[in-house]
């Protein structure tokens, strides 16, 4: 081990695996005003004076239509954002 990161080996490369970690990844001074931040934004998106990017919603999440959001992305025609709900 290695600064807490473990590497080994499968077959012919090397992959490295990061031990788990308590969420937030980054711990930093002003943390706490993340919520406040984000209460904000939801408020700016409710008044209609910050617009989402979600161009397109494929419905629930399924096989079909995650076809459907790969057909769209591997086209090269999509624009925005597509969302599957339902998770």
């Amino acid at each position: 081990m290695n600064g807490g990161v473990t590497r080994y080996r499968t077959r012919s490369r090397a992959r490295t695996r990061m031990p788990e970690q308590p969420r937030p990844l980054f711990q930093s001074a002003d943390m706490d005003r993340q919520p406040k931040i984000l209460t904000q934004v939801a408020r700016l998106v409710d008044a209609g004076i910050m617009v989402s990017t979600a161009t397109k919603d494929l419905g629930p999440v399924n096989a079909a239509n995650l076809r459907e959001a790969h057909s769209i992305m591997e086209s090269g025609t999509a624009i925005g954002k597509i969302t599957l709900t339902g998770f």
